[in-house]
């Protein structure tokens, strides 16, 4: 198992492993971070096991509600958590990014 602390490292990896006769998926698992297309791709292929989308999205959602809330006089918290995604073979990434 290989953790990559991105996607372009993953995708590195994965061309060095195949360059060293190993076979990606099969006796060596690779693991990204930023869901990168590229790496996104390989996951569908088998290639590269996951990654992880940090969901700036959702980071800028909630930012925005607590900013008006804010405006509003509300009370709002000092600290909030927005969950990664994963994206694995088995994953919806599909249907977040309106791909098939």
């Amino acid at each position: 198992m290989i953790f990559c602390n991105n996607d372009a490292m993953a995708n590195g990896a994965l061309e060095a492993v195949e360059e060293a006769g190993r076979v990606p998926g099969k006796d060596i698992y690779l693991v990204g971070v930023d869901a990168l297309q590229d790496t996104v791709k390989y996951i569908k292929e088998g290639k590269i096991t996951g990654t992880v989308l940090n969901d700036h999205e959702g980071q800028s959602q909630t930012a925005a509600d607590t900013l008006i809330k804010m405006i509003d006089g509300e009370d709002v918290d000092t600290r909030y958590q927005v969950d990664y995604i994963k994206v694995t073979a088995i994953s919806t990434f599909h249907t977040l990014k309106g791909e098939d």
